[in-house]
């Protein structure tokens, strides 16, 4: 699941991750992020299903933590 590499994340693939919580959790988890400003869920190319696009608040925070987490392995 990249944004960089261009491949729709859609919702259902998010709620049907099971070892991360039930569908209930994740899908209202997604609803939080997207009243948030991180995300936005969008309708994909038929209209079927909904794909879910970082916002650039998402992409910014996702860079600070990136650069914590190097930070800490460089420092072990």
């Amino acid at each position: 699941m990249n944004f960089h590499a261009k491949q729709p994340i859609l919702v259902g693939d998010l709620i049907s991750l099971s070892e991360l919580g039930s569908q209930a959790t994740l899908h209202g988890r997604l609803k939080n992020l997207s009243a948030m400003g991180y995300i936005k869920m969008a309708a994909n190319e038929d209209g079927r299903k909904k794909e879910v696009v970082p916002n650039k608040i998402a992409i910014k925070r996702y860079e600070e933590i990136s650069k914590c987490l190097k930070k800490a392995v460089e420092a072990s």
